[in-house]
């Protein structure tokens, strides 16, 4: 049942559902577009929304204190360090398309099949882009499970004394290695270790086929992983700037002020960090800064070395290259099944891109990409996202590849005709709102294939700003991912009434949230830019809403909301796109409690172990919807800062929500410990791969185990001209000293 509730109602930029509690809330991107006066969705979701606020937050909040194991549900004192490890029954579920796929044609497969390859073959780039010692693991471990079947290692194991436990704990980390593409995860950005000591994972090694035929190629590369795969010091226990965690999208000598730098150079030449990483290079006290493009071709450089502010530049292109080589290929062949003349320009300028490093040849296929209404088969490949870099500009590689849903999109096409009257009821004037409605595509799709770091629940994109302002975007809600990472979902801190509400209307509630966070949240606003004959607003007439007078900040030439906002755009905007990702749920949930009279309460009903939330849903309407709506007020920095590129403003505001206070009526900070010990591991979903016999192409499905997810990626790269690993062994040795 849908209710008139708390108007918290937008659309998802990048929902990647992430259950720690057998809750469903989402991946980093972009800010909260909250609706003031609208139909939305009630109780349900609101609770979930209230309970993961709090919860996903606080146990990603830094704070050096004692740790609760995740594995227990009353709180146990116990070693920091052992919240890195991964519990044996880790949840594993499958990614159903299977029907969905069987109505399409083998014209339609093999354009599918071919996507597909060239998105799970481009992803080894993630493995580079996430920490120095990935790409070692990865050799390591498709070595040893490429080499003989899984039951046969581990009958060899157990022969030589090893246990059940430690060979399931081998094969966890290996399924949760693999999903996120490194040892980091897509979801929170923390490391991750074995569990299990490491001399037993030396003597599973060693027990092998792999080690038996290559032993010193095995030993070198196990002297080289078994160091970094363990260690936990405190700046390798997450991602983020050199000084302070890991990054591979920055060289290690790289600080933040660097990054400002650079991103100064690059607004200077009319440039974009997407398809970037950045090197630092320091000879005879001078200093080069390497901004790399990934691309088949290495030479030449796109812009020659150059002086800036003090320090010399070099645009060169070739990151990647072996692996971009792959993804080109498979492009080429997907082109040969391609449905009609968008779907093969869009391969054409993607080919392109990825030849020479140009972004310009993406943008290019992301106009052929929005203009192909209602494809049977979507696509989405290239450096997407910038959650993982932590200046916020340099994307991820993934790719995905879906079938529509025929049913679920004809009731998302009935959501965008009525857009245009929802977006007049946004609490801002029109002058903060596009100019004119760009009708969006709005399909829910089944996924076939999704590479990278995680697998989302919905998508708004493309992501350049001169693109979804002036020439649309596209809505893409993944269908069938929703029921499967909500599948089993247990919930703490609820009264068993409200966890009866939320089991009943969880996925319900949560389909009409990603439909109206995709299509509304991220789909509304106008961005008020200087152009290069003046501005795209009335710069004479518009008043700030907030002080009366002339708009004074905008986006000069150049400037885009990643390069302005960095580490803060993405929670910022996906706050304002709804209440959606870890800290901008937080900050809801602190505005509501502030909002008082009864609506919500948090209480610690047994100290140090357990917590209730509750929620007076009658107050909804009431005092909730006013809480919002003052809020908004506020966030009409929500869209006044973010269209008037007011980063100042947007800070002050934002982190005064943000904090998590040690003391008060609501102890965040302490009760991150009660959090902890409720966590539970995000779900693993396996997928399908793609098979040709004989010009047909057939689905293969894994069961959801640990067995499943590693057969399911070591049968993804079995027939590639070189192996995985020896590609990847040889981009880690030409920036190994980077790292």
């Amino acid at each position: 049942m849908i209710l008139k509730a708390i108007p918290l109602i937008g659309c998802l930029k990048y929902t990647k559902p992430y259950n720690f509690t057998g809750l469903c809330v989402k991946g980093f991107s972009n800010y909260t577009r909250v609706l003031r006066g609208v139909e939305t969705i009630g109780p349900s979701y609101l609770l979930s929304l209230l309970k993961s606020e709090f919860h996903n937050y606080l146990i990603s909040w830094p704070v050096k204190k004692n740790i609760f194991s995740r594995r227990s549900f009353t709180a146990v004192k116990m070693s920091e360090d052992d919240q890195y490890s991964l519990p044996n029954d880790y949840p594993i579920v499958e990614l159903e398309c299977q029907v969905a796929f069987d109505a399409l044609s083998n014209k339609q497969k093999l354009y599918a099949h071919y996507l597909s390859l060239a998105s799970w073959h481009g992803s080894l780039a993630v493995y580079l882009q996430t920490s120095p010692e990935s790409p070692l693991i990865f050799s390591l471990l498709t070595k040893v499970f490429s080499n003989e079947p899984i039951d046969e290692l581990k009958k060899a194991a157990l022969i030589k004394g090893f246990s059940e436990d430690n060979f399931t704990a081998f094969l966890v980390y290996s399924s949760v290695f693999f999903s996120n593409s490194g040892n980091y995860k897509g979801f929170g950005d923390t490391k991750f270790v074995p569990n299990l000591p490491v001399d037993q994972l030396e003597v599973l090694l060693k027990t092998s086929k792999a080690w038996n035929s290559e032993p010193e190629a095995l030993q070198s590369l196990w002297d080289r992983v078994k160091g970094p795969l363990y260690s936990l010091s405190e700046r390798e226990k997450q991602l983020s700037y050199p000084d302070k965690g890991i990054t591979c999208y920055l060289s290690k000598n790289c600080t933040k002020e660097d990054t400002v730098l650079v991103n100064d150079f690059l607004k200077s030449k009319g440039l974009e960090a997407y398809n970037t990483r950045l090197f630092k290079i320091v000879k005879n006290n001078v200093t080069k800064f390497e901004i790399r493009l990934a691309a088949i071709e290495t030479s030449p450089d796109v812009i020659p070395e150059a002086d800036f502010k003090g320090s010399k530049f070099v645009v060169t292109k070739g990151d990647y290259s072996p692996i971009m080589k792959l993804l080109v290929q498979h492009l080429g062949k997907a082109k040969e099944h391609a449905a009609n003349d968008f779907e093969k320009k869009m391969l054409d300028h993607y080919q392109k891109s990825f030849t020479t490093g140009s972004l310009d040849a993406h943008k290019d296929g992301s106009r052929q990409w929005i203009k192909n209404k209602d494809p049977i088969i979507e696509t989405y490949i290239g450096f997407i996202e910038t959650y993982r870099d932590p200046a916020g500009s340099r994307g991820e590689f993934e790719g995905f590849v879906a079938m529509v849903n025929k049913p679920m999109s004809e009731k998302f096409n009935t959501l965008v005709n009525k857009a245009e009257s929802l977006l007049t009821r946004l609490p801002w004037t029109k002058e903060f709102e596009k100019d004119t409605f760009l009708q969006p595509d709005f399909t829910s799709l089944d996924v076939l294939s999704f590479s990278g770091s995680g697998i989302p629940a919905g998508i708004n994109i493309p992501n350049y700003d001169e693109i979804r302002q002036n020439e649309g975007f596209k809505n893409v809600s993944l269908g069938n991912v929703i029921p499967a990472a909500y599948k089993d979902a247990k919930t703490p801190f609820l009264t068993q009434e409200d966890s009866n509400i939320l089991e009943k209307l969880r996925i319900p509630a949560f389909e009409v949230q990603v439909g109206l966070h995709e299509l509304l949240g991220h789909g509304s606003g106008k961005m008020f830019c200087q152009t290069n004959d003046g501005f795209n607003f009335d710069a004479d007439e518009i008043k700030h809403p907030f002080t009366g007078k002339k708009i004074s900040t905008f986006y000069k030439v150049g400037e885009t909301y990643d390069s302005l906002f960095t580490s803060l755009g993405s929670t910022y905007e996906e706050c304002r796109a709804e209440c959606a990702h870890s800290q901008a749920r937080y900050v809801i949930l602190r505005v509501l409690l502030e909002a008082g009279g009864g609506l919500l309460e948090v209480k610690e009903t047994d100290p140090g172990k357990d917590l209730l939330i509750t929620l007076d849903r009658t107050k909804i309407p009431t005092v909730g919807k006013k809480a919002i709506g003052d809020f908004l007020h506020k966030l009409q920095a929500s869209l006044v800062y973010k269209a008037t590129a007011d980063l100042e403003s947007a800070k002050n505001m934002y982190n005064k929500y943000a904090e998590v206070p040690e003391d008060g009526p609501y102890p965040f900070a302490k009760w991150r410990a009660i959090a902890l010990a409720q966590k539970k591991p995000r779900k693993i979903l396996v997928q399908a791969n793609t098979k040709e016999d004989g010009g047909k192409i057939y689905l293969k499905r894994y069961p959801p185990t640990p067995e499943g997810v590693v057969q399911s990626y070591i049968d993804r790269f079995t027939n590639m001209p070189t192996h995985p690993s020896i590609l990847l062994e040889e981009l880690w040795k030409m920036d190994k000293d980077h790292f």
